[in-house]
């Protein structure tokens, strides 16, 4: 599969990961009560939002200007969309005490955590 056919796919996945922290969000705010509610969780999902917005915009961005930059951007921001989406809905189950269930969102969590950090030190290598 070429990186093009990859970024179409890839615009389709972060649509879906939007509406399923809209959803979370929109339930959070609907019945959870407001002083059980951690302005942590709503903020991570919050900063989830807008880092998969980007990422579908630069995908798109991607497919349209044939740029493979944009491509490799897009990744970056969905696994950190991913890994924000994740800590929020552990944030969430520690709200209500759900620790095993918050223990391995957070242990999940550590393959985005790898893959940001990561990133970050190829990016300061290359400079």
């Amino acid at each position: 599969m070429s990186w093009r056919a990859g970024a179409e796919t890839m615009v389709g996945h972060t649509g879906f990961m939007l509406g399923i922290v809209a959803a979370v969000m929109a339930i959070i705010l609907a019945y959870v009560k407001p002083s059980e509610t951690a302005l942590t969780t709503l903020t991570l999902f919050s900063l989830s939002l807008g880092v998969f917005l980007l990422a579908a915009e630069q995908f798109s961005e991607a497919v349209d200007f044939e740029d493979r930059r944009r491509h490799l951007r897009a990744i970056k921001l969905y696994n950190l969309g991913v890994l924000l989406m994740l800590w929020g809905l552990g944030m969430l189950m520690l709200i209500f005490s759900y620790w095993l269930p918050t223990t391995i969102l957070f242990a999940f969590s550590l393959y985005w955590i790898r893959d940001v950090v990561r990133t970050i030190m190829s990016a300061s290598h290359k400079k």
